[in-house]
């Protein structure tokens, strides 16, 4: 049996309006289709840390700034 994977709650909404970056502007600087980006911003999401680490590289910030620690 393999471990659960911890479900974690993003912030990339958040993030996106602090830098001023719409969601279509998002979805360009990581050459994905907006319909692609748009399946980010549903609750049962839960990227895996390449992921995380890539958002944080397009939007400079850190991966923990994505991540609702509450």
């Amino acid at each position: 049996m393999q471990p659960r994977k911890k479900r974690v709650k993003l912030r990339l909404d958040v993030v996106l309006k602090e830098k001023g970056v719409s969601k279509y502007k998002f979805s360009k600087l990581l050459n994905k289709s907006t319909s692609n980006v748009a399946v980010y911003f549903r609750k049962d999401y839960n990227p895996n840390l390449s992921t995380l680490v890539r958002w944080a590289e397009v939007l400079d910030c850190r991966v923990r700034d994505l991540i609702d620690e509450d």
